[in-house]
């Protein structure tokens, strides 16, 4: 026999405010990272090149050595420099973003946990929180018991284009790829799919196109618009 019961959930405001401050922080991060070590690529592999110069100028007897073989290969040593500092630079600048999806949902999870298992709470949930709202999906159809669909939000778009550029970097090609291609095909260079097997040994994300800000001020936005009270009566079993 099934029985009605009243779900609530408050968000006060010194949670709200740890939500988006540990948002606004990894956006500042973002930015350091930015102006701090990627800031200028080129110059920093005319500098590696300048380096070079000091190392070769040295190193061989050029009586005996083609000075042009040696000028080849410190272009060949500064060109893969230049590939190898593109390449992390895409893979730190993805991983905060996956991070910064990572971080979204955990708050969304934390919320629905500690709220629905709250001493005051009249019902608890039945799993501990290692089975509890493990993915998206799960924690969205919690909200709807709460009469809250998270897509109904307007900021909910770019959070989703998130959620799937996450889980386009972490996996590879799959499900999440194939949605964000749809979602937003300038975000990924399609051109250079052709015999690519992973996201993170390559560079397959067009980091012009990746706007960190974007993301991070729709979860910020999303926490901002959030209300305060979320209550609904539903029927259990």
């Amino acid at each position: 026999m099934s029985k009605e019961v009243f779900l609530k959930i408050y968000l006060d405001k010194y949670r709200r405010n740890k939500y988006t401050n540990v948002i606004k922080a990894l956006a500042e991060k973002h930015n350091e990272l930015n102006e701090k070590i990627f800031f200028n690529l080129e110059e920093k592999s005319k500098a590696y090149f300048s380096k070079l110069e000091g190392i070769y100028g040295s190193k061989y007897n050029y009586e005996d050595v083609d000075p042009g073989d040696v000028y080849e290969q410190m272009m060949d040593e500064t060109f893969e420099y230049y590939e190898m500092e593109v390449l992390m630079e895409h893979n730190l600048i993805l991983s905060l973003i996956s991070t910064l999806f990572q971080v979204f949902e955990q708050q969304l999870r934390s919320l629905l946990y500690q709220e629905l298992n709250h001493t005051h709470s009249v019902v608890k949930t039945k799993y501990k929180l290692n089975k509890f709202g493990t993915n998206m999906g799960e924690i969205q159809e919690i909200f709807k018991l709460l009469d809250y669909d998270l897509k109904d939000s307007p900021y909910w778009n770019d959070i989703n284009e998130l959620n799937k550029l996450n889980n386009a970097f972490k996996h590879g090609q799959g499900n999440s790829f194939d949605k964000l291609i749809k979602l937003n095909p300038k975000l990924i260079n399609t051109n250079k799919l052709e015999g690519v097997y992973t996201t993170n040994n390559e560079v397959i994300f067009d980091l012009n196109e990746v706007k960190f800000d974007k993301y991070s001020n729709a979860i910020i936005n999303f926490w901002n618009d959030f209300p305060e009270h979320l209550t609904n009566h539903v029927k259990i079993d």
